[in-house]
């Protein structure tokens, strides 16, 4: 798959900058010199931004900035109804305050990259762990309920673990976990529903242009990486105007939570030779 040259994809959805909801954000300073810059950090499905603490951890030189998404941890509201992705990534735009550096794991580096194609000048680079592009057509179809029945819907948290993290993955959760995830279905349905919808013409299936993200990009994926995870990688380096590439070596999907040492150490090889002085 790839994008022909200059091709301009017209954008599936519209994603103002819009006043509203912003959610909770976690912010911490530098404890180390000379001071990098900041990371904003957009976590995946069926997430928390507090799963990036050993990340931010091996990150000291850097001020980081980690956040709930609507529909998750913290910004978990029974009463609201799930957040589009022109939502999400309006959200993550109204956290940037200056050039920043964006980190997006999973479903969270799509809205990287998506907030990136519509705030350039606010962005210094991105960093995606295995983007998916759930709306090509080779893509494998996710575990959705794609159903207005409360039951259907609350079972898909446990449809994504058992397809993301193997099958005894759910049986390894504890009873509050389990509720969690049930609690979080309804973001994961609607986020993972408008992405995976795939009108006839395959322009009108990316959400954004990636050759709107003028800014370097890099682009990590683990070594242990299994199912569709592990197609995200080549195909990003392929559309993306300035990517690179870097295997995270004994890492799988969760990788932020298992290798953050070596995460932490290819984002400060990239910014070192893309991103010159400290800033």
């Amino acid at each position: 798959m790839s994008v022909p040259a200059g091709r301009r994809y017209p954008r599936r959805r519209p994603t103002p900058r819009t006043e509203g909801p912003v959610p909770d954000a976690d912010v911490r300073d530098p404890s180390a010199s000379p001071a990098r810059g900041t990371i904003l950090i957009a976590h995946g499905s069926m997430d928390t931004g507090r799963s990036f603490r050993r990340l931010r951890d091996a990150l000291p030189n850097w001020r980081t900035v980690a956040y709930d998404r609507r529909g998750y941890g913290r910004s978990f509201d029974p009463a609201e109804a799930p957040a589009s992705i022109g939502e999400h990534v309006a959200d993550l735009r109204s956290l940037l305050d200056g050039p920043t550096v964006l980190l997006g794991h999973s479903m969270g580096g799509v809205l990287a990259l998506m907030a990136t194609a519509l705030d350039p000048e606010l962005v210094r680079a991105v960093v995606v762990y295995e983007a998916p592009l759930p709306w090509l057509e080779e893509w494998p179809d996710a575990p959705l309920a794609r159903s207005d029945d409360p039951a259907l819907v609350r079972a898909a948290g446990e449809r994504f673990v058992r397809h993301a993290m193997g099958e005894g993955a759910w049986e390894r959760l504890s009873a509050s976990q389990r509720e969690r995830f049930h609690d979080w279905s309804a973001a994961l349905e609607r986020e993972l529903g408008e992405l995976t919808f795939r009108p006839d013409d395959p322009a009108l299936r990316w959400p954004f242009d990636p050759a709107d993200v003028t800014v370097p990009v890099l682009v990590l994926h683990g070594s242990e990486t299994a199912g569709r995870h592990r197609l995200g990688a080549p195909r990003w380096l392929e559309v993306l105007p300035d990517a690179t590439g870097t295997v995270i070596e004994g890492a799988a999907h969760t990788g932020h939570v298992t290798h953050p040492a070596a995460i932490a150490q290819a984002i400060e090889s990239f910014a070192s030779e893309r991103l010159g002085n400290p800033g």
